[in-house]
């Protein structure tokens, strides 16, 4: 889940619960790809990044990403594993004993660090679609069919 920007960076911040099978497809390859699509404004963004993934308690930006969540976001990261069969017995959204001064083992902060954003705005005829590459630490875009 987006939760912002590293401050004065491109670097986006995401939650995740660290049993994911995501997390895991990371740490094999931390080339990763998102997509946002903005129906207002008919606007679509692939955005390639790599991902670095913050689990350590000395994490700063893990600790503030933690402490901006509600309670009920934080309860989540203390349910039964992601992706597992559900025990019809065990209710994942009953009040535990849970300590939400500090973030779980579960809980994880990928910062993506984008290299190439592609974008398209539907709105209009003829559409238009610009591809940019970070090419050393400039952005470089240019203009392409869409």
């Amino acid at each position: 889940m987006f939760r912002g920007l590293v401050a004065g960076t491109d670097a986006l911040k995401v939650i995740t619960d660290t049993r994911s099978e995501k997390v895991q497809e990371l740490r094999r390859n931390p080339v990763c790809e998102i997509s946002w699509y903005f129906a207002n404004t008919r606007e679509q963004f692939r955005i390639k990044a790599r991902a670095e993934i913050f689990t350590q308690s000395t994490s700063l930006e893990r600790s503030e990403s933690w402490n901006k969540l509600s309670e009920q976001a934080k309860t989540q990261f203390f349910w039964p594993t992601p992706g597992q069969v559900c025990d019809p017995q065990q209710n994942p959204t009953q009040s535990l004993t849970n300590d939400f001064s500090q973030p779980p083992e579960s809980f994880a902060l990928l910062i993506l660090q984008p290299f190439s954003v592609d974008h398209l705005q539907l709105k209009g005829s003829p559409q238009i679609r610009r591809l940019s590459v970070l090419e050393d630490a400039v952005w470089k875009a240019v203009a392409v069919n869409p």
